[in-house]
């Protein structure tokens, strides 16, 4: 049973390598001539003209001409005036950069300025709060300062843990003379 198993698998892929080894042969047989044959050499077909000897010596060869002295003078002002150009270049881009450099530095004074200012108002309100505070328990005598004001100043009990707004104390029937009696 296990040969009947392994028999079909085993079958497939000995056609499947046969079929490309049988592919490979008949590409090398049937390639195109045109890729065996090696290129034709190119051949460049020149001709070399020779002077006779006699018309090379009759003809000296033209001497060069040293340039006039003016032309030189002409070069060196051109050559000063473009060192001038370059030097103007410079000395701007310097200058540029310094005004930049400057820019910068009075930028960072105005935040390091700003900085110092908020931190002394941040002290200066945190001093304040504390002051507050201890003159706002000092006056009320109270556990809350704050609640125990506002419960003076509306005049209505608070119920369950919540306060209620004068109206609201005119609804339910308390007002301030109920208060002061019960």
């Amino acid at each position: 049973m296990d040969r009947k198993k392994y028999s079909w698998p085993f079958v497939l892929a000995l056609t499947l390598h046969l079929s490309i080894v049988l592919l490979f042969i008949l590409s090398t047989l049937f390639k195109s001539s045109d890729e065996a044959a090696p290129p034709a050499p190119e051949i460049i077909q020149a001709t070399i003209v020779e002077q006779p000897a006699s018309e090379a010596t009759s003809k000296p060869a033209p001497e060069p001409t040293p340039e006039p002295p003016v032309e030189q003078a002409s070069d060196v002002q051109k050559q000063a005036a473009a060192i001038a150009q370059a030097q103007a270049a410079k000395a701007k881009a310097a200058a540029e950069k310094a005004t930049a450099e400057k820019a910068a530095e009075e930028k960072a004074a105005a935040l390091k300025a700003k900085q110092s200012a908020e931190e002394k108002a941040k002290a200066e309100a945190k001093e304040a709060a504390l002051q507050a505070k201890k003159t706002g328990r000092g006056k009320s005598g109270s556990r809350s300062g704050r609640n125990g004001a506002e419960s003076q100043k509306t005049g209505c009990r608070k119920s369950r843990g919540r306060r209620q707004s004068p109206g609201q104390c005119r609804k339910s029937g308390r007002s301030q003379g109920a208060k002061a009696r019960g």
